[in-house]
């Protein structure tokens, strides 16, 4: 079944903009509000207390600005359309100075009012976070709210604000891979412990997963990548397609590699791709895919290296087609009930196949 059907698609409902709700309130008091608009605006404001709260104390400055032959509407929309989302407070009153000429002052102050208070939301908005996890096992598949694109896998979080401000910046803990909308005034960042990746539309594969190697892979576009501080002070290295980036342990130094990257982020559609890697690192993939734990007993097998591909195998099927191309043993611990309710993890011992696993 393919990946958009086996996966859910976490979408919300649609909320009016705030800068919306104020010009149809504005034409509301205007009486210019059509039918449709009006049902938006009732809709709304029965959304919650604090909908409500905001119409009564809109429409109260409305009510006690001084009468003109302006359409209020129309001075908002001339607002609004000079001051995008991110401006800051300087660049809202120089826009209202530059209109003083033809409102009055109540008016001025009740805009000035209102587009602060839209300031200050967005503001909140960008501090305001949520964390979407993918379950132990599982891929988690959502779109944000600029329309970009994001698997999360097996234990993998990522937290993104409530609203992007002028960089679309989300933190990833563990492994994503992100189909970047494009907008070059609006730069995506994907930041993590020790590295961050910046794009502005592209795709690409993040790992770092804590203990693992991190490492990114580029499938189209560019991005680049810094290895340092939060703040992005280090190293940069600027990625093109087919490079695949993988760090040291301490995350000082850097490997770059080109390749068919798309071994490295298969499992977005439920596949396991292995092209001569080490037994070790398979049983990393295999364990993170299957939610069980793997333990290696003899250093010398995990030097083997192997080439297949896996799609929807179950983990016995996986593990009995990989001792075929190098002989080993492998054992089952079931899991365990604990005291609280809970179980252990599945468990499978690896060990040499000239070793007993008994």
């Amino acid at each position: 079944m393919p990946l958009k059907r086996r996966l859910d698609m976490a979408k919300t409902a649609q909320t009016p903009a705030p800068e919306h709700i104020d010009r149809l309130i504005l034409r509301f008091s205007d009486g210019q509000i059509t039918p449709e608009e009006l049902a938006i605006l009732e809709n709304w404001i029965h959304e919650s207390d604090g909908n409500l709260r905001y119409y009564r104390q809109f429409r109260n400055m409305l009510d006690n600005s001084m009468p003109m032959n302006i359409n209020s509407g129309m001075a908002l929309e001339k607002v609004l359309a000079r001051i995008s989302p991110e401006s800051k407070t300087k660049e809202i009153i120089f826009q209202l100075q530059r209109i003083a000429a033809v409102l009055t002052i109540p008016l001025i102050l009740a805009l000035f009012l209102v587009l602060m208070l839209h300031h200050r939301a967005d503001r909140r908005a960008e501090e305001t976070f949520t964390t979407t996890t993918a379950a132990f096992g599982s891929v988690s598949a959502f779109e944000l709210q600029d329309g970009s694109l994001v698997w999360l896998n097996s234990g993998s979080s990522l937290r993104v604000p409530q609203k992007f401000g002028e960089t679309r910046r989300v933190a990833l803990t563990g492994e994503a891979y992100f189909e970047v909308r494009s907008d070059a005034s609006s730069p995506f960042v994907v930041s993590t412990e020790g590295f961050s990746v910046r794009a502005t539309g592209t795709m690409f594969h993040v790992m770092a997963y804590e203990g693992q190697r991190p490492s990114v892979s580029l499938a189209e576009g560019k991005v680049t990548v810094n290895i340092g501080d939060a703040a992005g002070n280090g190293k940069e290295m600027v990625m093109v397609p087919g490079q695949h980036l993988s760090l040291t342990e301490n995350g000082s130094e850097y490997i770059i590699e080109r390749g068919d990257v798309y071994k490295y982020y298969s499992w977005k559609d439920g596949r396991l791709i292995f092209r001569n890697d080490l037994l070790s690192d398979i049983m990393q993939r295999i364990s993170l895919q299957y939610n069980v734990d793997i333990e290696i007993t003899d250093r010398e097998i995990m030097k083997n290296r192997y080439r297949a591909t896996f799609d929807e195998e179950t983990l016995t099927e996986v593990l009995d087609l990989l001792r075929l191309a190098s002989p080993f043993e492998y054992r089952e611990i079931a899991p365990v009930g604990q005291p609280d309710g809970s179980f252990t993890k599945r468990k499978i011992i690896i060990s040499s196949s000239h070793t007993s696993s008994k």
